[in-house]
């Protein structure tokens, strides 16, 4: 009855039901489709049955807050429209802006590599001509010479 082009969803096949056992209005309720992921292939053979509704008199609806009947912009044309070509400008600069923290974070990383060098090479002086002995700042390490006994001698 409609072909097995438009079945590319849930709500395209639960439509295309509704619309085969002659309901007069649908809704759609809990059904948004906006995330371009999961509903860029999904969406317009949902709103192919939404169009075939229609056609047959058919009212569908959605609430206000639900972007699932919202159709996407026509091929070409929206695409030179101001939104669109403030929009691309707009992702153009986040996306300059994200690389310029990339660039930052991956100069921090090799400066901290290289401080934790420092440090490595800092500790093995430490150790190579200090004997070992750590101390903290302004602590003095005081030698006090041992008498010798004469009968140990």
């Amino acid at each position: 009855m409609f072909s097995d082009y438009f079945f590319s969803s849930q709500p395209a096949l639960m439509m295309a039901y509704a619309i085969s056992e002659g309901a007069t209005e649908i809704g759609l309720f809990g059904l948004d489709m906006q995330a371009k992921s999961e509903y860029s292939h999904q969406k317009p053979s949902m709103l192919h049955f939404c169009w075939l509704a229609g056609q047959r008199g058919i009212s569908v609806s959605a609430p206000m807050e639900s972007e699932a009947l919202i159709s996407p912009p026509i091929y070409g044309y929206n695409l030179m429209s101001p939104m669109a070509r403030k929009l691309r400008v707009r992702n153009m600069e986040i996306r300059e802006e994200i690389a310029k923290m990339d660039g930052e974070i991956r100069t921090l990383e090799m400066r901290r590599q290289h401080f934790r060098g420092v440090l490595d090479e800092n500790d093995w002086a430490m150790q190579t001509w200090t004997g070992g002995v750590y101390r903290e700042e302004n602590e003095v390490q005081r030698i006090v010479p041992r008498l010798v006994n004469e009968k140990e001698s």
